[in-house]
């Protein structure tokens, strides 16, 4: 089975793509705060250019992040203006550097997907951390009903080719098959105004690691798919159309 996929390629555009909208923001994060206050130390996982992490450090979460791609931690010191918020290691999920029980909680947002061996990475994750410790897990999900435009896509090029999870509820089965109860947070409902064009432009531009690898002619037949299903449904590919997406968290607590 192949190691976590680095997302390397994707530092000098992730946080542009991938952020919500400030308000949805800090609600997921006031969220995870209150479930991981007092807890003492937290490992993120996949913590990347530091979306999720520096707000929670700025919250007053000692956090702890990991991440397989050292471009991306690069990018998370310079996203917290040069200054060490959070100490990192470059490491993969499946094979953490810890001794056991040694975090409060962990995090894992929007990375599961990335890792074919993600049972092991959440067998790893219970093993440093305590008992009576939370694993808090969000896979994300694409934007409604522009992210309709990705299952156009995936259809093209004969479905998905995400290496690990491709939903929570997966992760839910390999949580439970360990022994760990499954328990959900408040979702978070993010809403915007986008253009198809936008999303066409990301599969374009490969701009999701699930489509690094394709050829020029998979991602040219996407686009021209995706572009006559955005003018058959809403008649332009530039036109605005409201869309939300929902941040929900799933935590697994480590038994006591």
């Amino acid at each position: 089975m192949g190691g976590s996929v680095p997302f390397d390629r994707a530092v000098e555009y992730y946080d542009r793509t991938r952020a919500l909208p400030p308000e949805a923001h800090q609600q997921v994060i006031d969220i995870v705060v209150a479930e991981l206050e007092g807890r003492g130390p937290v490992l993120e996982i996949g913590v990347g250019t530091g979306r999720v992490g520096l707000d929670l450090v700025r919250a007053g979460i000692p956090v702890v992040g990991l991440d397989v791609s050292f471009p991306m931690l690069q990018r998370l010191v310079e996203n917290a203006g040069g200054e060490v918020l959070l100490p990192v290691v470059q490491g993969d999920a499946t094979a953490l550097p810890y001794a056991d029980a040694a975090f409060g909680a962990a995090v894992a947002s929007h990375v599961l997907h990335l890792v074919p061996d993600y049972r092991g990475a959440l067998t790893e994750l219970a093993r440093v951390v305590r008992p009576g410790g939370p694993l808090l897990v969000s896979r994300g999900s694409p934007p409604r009903p522009l992210g309709d435009l990705v299952e156009v896509a995936w259809d093209v090029i004969g479905g998905h080719t995400l290496p690990g999870a491709a939903t929570i509820e997966q992760v839910d089965a390999a949580a439970s098959d360990l022994g760990l109860p499954v328990r959900e947070l408040e979702p978070v409902t993010a809403r915007g105004r986008r253009r198809p064009r936008d999303v066409i432009g990301m599969a374009e531009r490969r701009q999701w690691g699930w489509s690094w690898e394709l050829s020029d002619e998979q991602v040219a037949a996407m686009v021209d798919a995706m572009t006559r299903a955005a003018v058959q449904r809403w008649g332009s590919v530039d036109e605005l159309v409201d869309d939300e997406q929902v941040v929900d968290w799933h935590v697994y607590d480590v038994p006591r």
